[in-house]
């Protein structure tokens, strides 16, 4: 089930949040031993979380598109009172003391957290086989890798024991398991998402991303992890985004030395692909019709 899909049957009262809540814990508990894809579940809090969501939806209280949604977390990321143990026995006895920034927008989108995903030790890896928990294995193939490091990430979604999952990028560790698993992967722009509260590689170069079913889905969950930029902090970004199209007149393309450089005075748009705007137009009309207040 796709987040579009269980947003519009969970609003036409065809399902809940603690119904397909429960499916994935059931998913995960048949699927641990083989594919080893959590190091945390969180199933009394998923539930908890689930019959919130429910409750609040039936009072009119809708929080947009992830309201109730099962989201599984990789182990680098601070829940409240939840081990972040970055796959390793270093950080035995580390409880987080507060929510990362990420997990609080989730929140205040209606999110679900059923659990926190295996992932190669301290994300230095992309095969997701050197966890002190032991390996996580492709769910196609559990011989095989699923890539890594955001291993267990990817295998929670191609296995319904998530609806979509908040993996991490430094050097391909959302887009490699994406790649081995066949899901949607996404490694935003540096900046875009809070790396506070999240067990670092390298400061200068990690990234947060979803890993989803679908490219909806994954604008879905991207839009909820944006970090909040004041005002004036977003006109200066929009400033600097106008200087940067300025720029592209100035761009000089060279050309063999049998004919002159070329200036380019201005580029022409180019126009998206009839499926991007298929996306835009679906992901328009869905927050809509369901009313998300959501950002």
């Amino acid at each position: 089930m796709t987040i579009e899909e269980f947003a519009t049957r969970l609003r036409a009262r065809e399902i809940t949040s603690e119904q397909i809540t429960n499916e994935c814990l059931r998913k995960i508990e048949a699927e641990s031993t083989k594919l080893n894809a959590f190091i945390t579940v969180l199933a009394d809090q998923a539930r908890q979380q689930a019959r919130d969501a429910d409750k609040e939806i039936a009072s009119g209280h809708d929080r947009g598109l992830l309201h109730g949604v099962p989201i599984s977390v990789k182990d680098l990321v601070d829940i409240r009172g939840v081990p972040t143990t970055a796959a390793s026995r270093v950080r035995e006895g580390h409880v987080a003391q507060n929510d990362a920034p990420v997990i609080t927008h989730l929140r205040q989108a209606g999110a679900v957290f059923v659990g926190k995903t295996n992932l190669h030790e301290f994300a230095f890896g992309t095969t997701s086989e050197d966890s002190a928990y032991g390996p996580a294995r492709n769910p196609h193939d559990p011989s095989r890798s699923p890539g890594g490091s955001s291993g267990g990430s990817a295998a929670s979604i191609v296995t319904g024991m998530a609806l979509a999952t908040v993996g991490s990028d430094t050097g391909g560790s959302i887009r490699i398991p994406a790649a081995a698993c066949g899901t949607v992967g996404l490694k935003p722009s540096f900046g875009e998402i809070s790396l506070d509260g999240v067990v670092p590689m390298s400061r200068t170069l990690d990234h947060l991303g979803p890993l989803t079913q679908t490219v909806a889905d994954a604008s879905i969950v991207y839009h909820a992890m944006l970090v909040e930029l004041p005002a004036e902090a977003m006109a200066r970004l929009l400033e600097e985004y106008d200087r940067g199209l300025a720029a592209v007149n100035e761009i000089m393309l060279i050309l063999p030395q049998t004919q002159a450089p070329v200036a380019i005075e201005e580029a022409e748009p180019v126009p998206a692909p009839s499926e991007l705007e298929d996306l835009r137009r679906r992901v328009a009309e869905l927050e809509g019709r369901l009313g998300s207040g959501g950002r």
